[in-house]
C-alpha cells in the first residue's frame, strides 16, 4: 500500500517496535513468566529486562533489546514495591536522543493517549469500560479524523469497517441551514481549575519538582505532555535513571516527584517482586492495552499507515502473542536493580521536556548542573517559544448522534492582533456554512480561544468536515481540518 501521501505517519520508532515482530509483544513473552523459587540458580545476567524494586522509584522495567530501542514501563507501587498498576510506557530508538514516543494510560490502566516522536496523536476517550472515540491528529496538527472503538465489537475479515476518509462533499450546492440553526461563534475563556494540589503525592525518599511552562515572551502556557528526564552525573544513555510524567497544577505549572538517593527499604523477595510486576503486565499489558491498540489500528483512517500495523497486530503481534502469555515464564531471569536498601548514591542532572499541545518539537528546559541526591532539587521552567501556535480543533461530542449538535473548539496562541479566524462547515449531507471574525484582544494568557456550536444532521452516516483558517495580517494564511461523523 503506498502511504507516501498520507497526513499521518507514525514514526519509524513506533512501527518498528510498538508493532513489529521483537516488540512490546515479543518482550512480553518473556517478562510475563513463572518465577523460580529462591533455591534457583541467580538470575541470568544477559537477560534485556531489568526490574526496579524502589517504591519510591515509579520505574517498573526497563528492556533493552538493542536493534528495537530501549523500552521502559512506568507505574504505581505499593510501600513494599509491588507494581499496582502502569501508568506509562516509553520508547526509545535512540536512547542516546531525548526522542521518545509514549503510549499514556489514565487511572484505570486503559490506553488514554500515544504521542509519537515526531509530533503525531492518538487520544482516546472513554465512554464506558468497552467504547471509545479515537482521534488521530497529524503531526502537524493541521488534520484530525475521529472515530469510534468498541471492545466488545467483533473484529470481521481481520479488520473493522473504516471511517470514510474520502467522502464526497457535494460542492456549489450546498445549504447553510441545518435543523433550522445558524452557526454560533464566541469567544471563551480557558479554564484554570486546579488538577491535583502541589504535594499531594510525595512520599518518602521522593522530592517534588515545579515546573513553570511559558510562551509568548512570558505568558503561562499548558501543554500536551510534561516530564523530567533525570541521569545519574555525568547524563548519558547508560545513565539514564528514568523520564517522569509530570501533573498539571494550574495554568503553566506542573508537578513531577522525583525519586531521591534514599528509598524505603523492601524486604521482599525477588520471586515476590517478579511475581506481582508479570500479574499487571499479564492483566493490564495483554488484557487492556493490548486489545484497545487492535481496535485503534483496525478503525484507523485507510489512508494512514495504521491499516498496515492494524494487520500485523491482528495476525502476528500482541493479539496473538497475549493469547498464550500467563504469569509464568522467565520474568525472574530478568536482573534486579539493587534497590533492596538504598536507591543510589552520587550526584543526579535533570531536564524538562514539554509537547506543545499545538504539536511540533518538543520544548526542553537547560540540563542542571550536578546536585547531590541528598540535596533539594531545583525547580525548573520551559520557554515554548512566541510564535503563533494554533492547536488542533477539539469536538464535543466527537461522535454525535443523528440531529444532535457538537462544538468545536480551539485556541490560538500568540496570535496578531488583527488576525481573521474562519471556521467553515461542510458535510455530505449539502450542508455548508461558514463564520468569521477578527482578533481585536487576547487573554492575559495571550491566547485567544475560541468555540463554534454546529448543528447536527438529520440522520446517522452523514460526514462533517470543519476547517479552521487563521489569515494573519501579513497575509500568511494557516488551516486545521478535523472531520466526524454521526452515528
Amino acid at each position: 500500500m503506498n502511504t507516501s501521501g498520507t497526513f499521518f505517519r507514525l514514526p519509524v520508532a513506533v512501527r518498528r517496535f510498538v508493532f513489529g515482530p521483537l516488540t512490546l509483544a515479543g518482550f512480553l513473552v518473556l517478562m510475563t513468566g513463572a518465577c523460580k523459587k529462591e533455591t534457583d540458580p541467580a538470575p541470568v545476567s544477559h537477560s534485556p529486562i531489568t526490574l526496579f524494586t524502589s517504591p519510591s522509584n515509579p520505574l517498573v522495567a526497563r528492556i533493552d533489546n538493542k536493534s528495537d530501542g530501549i523500552l521502559e514501563l512506568y507505574g504505581t507501587k505499593n510501600a513494599a514495591g509491588v507494581t499496582q498498576q502502569l501508568t506509562m510506557l516509553v520508547h526509545q530508538m535512540d536512547p542516546s536522543s531525548k526522542d521518545a514516543t509514549y503510549l499514556l494510560l489514565d487511572e484505570q490502566s486503559r490506553l488514554k493517549t500515544i504521542l509519537g516522536q515526531d509530533g503525531s496523536k492518538i487520544a482516546l476517550k472513554w465512554q464506558t469500560e468497552s467504547r471509545a472515540t479515537v482521534t488521530y491528529i497529524s503531526a502537524d496538527g493541521e488534520n484530525q479524523v475521529n472515530t469510534e472503538i468498541d471492545l466488545d465489537e467483533e473484529i470481521t475479515g481481520g479488520r473493522l469497517a473504516a471511517p470514510t476518509t474520502n467522502p464526497v462533499f457535494p460542492a456549489g450546492s450546498g445549504t447553510s441551514v441545518r435543523n433550522n440553526q445558524p452557526l454560533r461563534l464566541r469567544q471563551e475563556f480557558a479554564n484554570d481549575a486546579v488538577s491535583i494540589p502541589s504535594g499531594a503525592r510525595k512520599a518518602a525518599g521522593q522530592q517534588e519538582v515545579t515546573i513553570n511552562l511559558t510562551n509568548c515572551g512570558g505568558l503561562p502556557s499548558d501543554a500536551e505532555f510534561v516530564s523530567v528526564i533525570m541521569y545519574k552525573s555525568p547524563a548519558s544513555k547508560g545513565n539514564r535513571v528514568g523520564e517522569f510524567q509530570a501533573r498539571r497544577v494550574t495554568k503553566g505549572m506542573y508537578s513531577v516527584i522525583l525519586p531521591t538517593d534514599v528509598s524505603a527499604e523492601v524486604n521482599l523477595s525477588n520471586q515476590d517482586i517478579c511475581k506481582g510486576v508479570g500479574k499487571v503486565f499479564d492483566k493490564i499489558l495483554c488484557n487492556k492495552v493490548t486489545k484497545a491498540l487492535r481496535k485503534v489500528a483496525s478503525k484507523a483512517p485507510k489512508v494512514t499507515p495504521w491499516t498496515l500495523i492494524g494487520g500485523f497486530v491482528l495476525d502476528k503481534g500482541l493479539g496473538k502473542l497475549c493469547e498464550v502469555v500467563t504469569p509464568e515464564g522467565e520474568l525472574c531471569k530478568a536482573n534486579f536493580e539493587d534497590e533492596k536498601k538504598n536507591y543510589w548514591t552520587g550526584d543526579v542532572l535533570f531536564i524538562a521536556k514539554a509537547v506543545p499541545t499545538s504539536g511540533g518539537e518538543p520544548k526542553y528546559s537547560r540540563l542542571t548542573d550536578p546536585i547531590d541526591g541528598k540535596a533539594s532539587y531545583p525547580d525548573l521552567s520551559v520557554e515554548l517559544g512566541a510564535e503563533l501556535k494554533v492547536q488542533p480543533l477539539v469536538l464535543s461530542p466527537d461522535r454525535p448522534v443523528a440531529q444532535q449538535s457538537y462544538v468545536a473548539r480551539a485556541s490560538i496562541h500568540c496570535v496578531p492582533v488583527n488576525s481573521r479566524v474562519s471556521l467553515s462547515v461542510v458535510g455530505t449531507d449539502s450542508y455548508t456554512d461558514e463564520v468569521s471574525t477578527v482578533v481585536y484582544s487576547l487573554d492575559a494568557n495571550g491566547a485567544f480561544n475560541f468555540s463554534l456550536t454546529i448543528p447536527g444532521a438529520k440522520t446517522s452516516g452523514i460526514q462533517d468536515e470543519i476547517k479552521l483558517t487563521v489569515t494573519l495580517p501579513d497575509g500568511k494564511v494557516i488551516t486545521k481540518t478535523a472531520s466526524l461523523i454521526f452515528g
